[in-house]
């Protein structure tokens, strides 16, 4: 599941990987993208194992209203314009407010009959938090899910309190080094994860103990 597909790179390289009883399923709260999207799969043979979907998604069933960006429309988001400048480095302008189809990942797995998922990724400019509380039934109910998820801590009213969450509820956690590859640090500890400096993170949240060797 990709949640945040933008023009669907990440989940091009998910279904590269696919197996024939699986598929890949690209949500994007922004309508401007859907057909690159959906191009992106047709490009590259991958319509049969994907599915692309115009949902934000979120804690619930409803609307709500996307803020998208001028010059920077993958970095659109829920947030108001304001929040979003009080945590990014570039000030960004704000080109329209467009009225989107919400949903939770729980809901969405229910109705469509999904019993479980083995790999997330997610990327919704500082929502994270809340869409993972509408997660957190299909994540307990998947033993071998993987979560990437960009973690932009200034976006959350409770940083820690999020981090923690997701580190119960999937047991290990690890990371990205310069090189691209995983590996698993030392002390799994929030303090010692999110780095203070940076504006936002990439940890790999996993129920595989052993998700990299060594």
């Amino acid at each position: 599941v990709d949640i945040g597909a933008n023009f669907g790179y990440f989940g091009l390289l998910a279904a590269q990987q696919t197996q024939k009883d699986c598929s890949v399923i690209l949500f994007e709260a922004n309508p401007e993208l859907i057909p690159y999207i959906t191009k992106t799969m047709d490009m590259n043979a991958f319509s049969n194992c994907s599915k692309v979907e115009n949902f934000a998604i979120s804690n619930s069933e409803g609307s709500l209203i996307l803020n998208v960006l001028e010059d920077h429309a993958a970095s659109s988001s829920i947030h108001g314009i304001e929040e979003i400048n009080s945590y990014n480095h570039e000030k960004m302008k704000l080109s329209s407010r467009v009225k989107v189809p919400a949903i939770s990942l729980d809901s969405y797995c229910i109705k469509n009959k999904i019993p479980e998922l083995n790999l997330i990724k997610m990327d919704i400019e500082g929502y994270e938090d809340i869409a993972y509380d509408g997660m957190r039934r299909i994540v307990a109910k998947s033993p071998n899910l993987t979560l990437f998820i960009e973690f932009t801590k200034k976006g959350y009213k409770s940083p820690k309190s999020f981090y923690n969450k997701m580190l119960k509820d999937f047991g290990y956690v690890y990371l990205i080094d310069d090189t691209g590859a995983l590996f698993k640090p030392s002390d799994s500890s929030y303090e010692s994860v999110i780095s203070e400096s940076a504006e936002w993170v990439m940890p790999v949240f996993s129920k595989n103990a052993n998700l990299v060797s060594g």
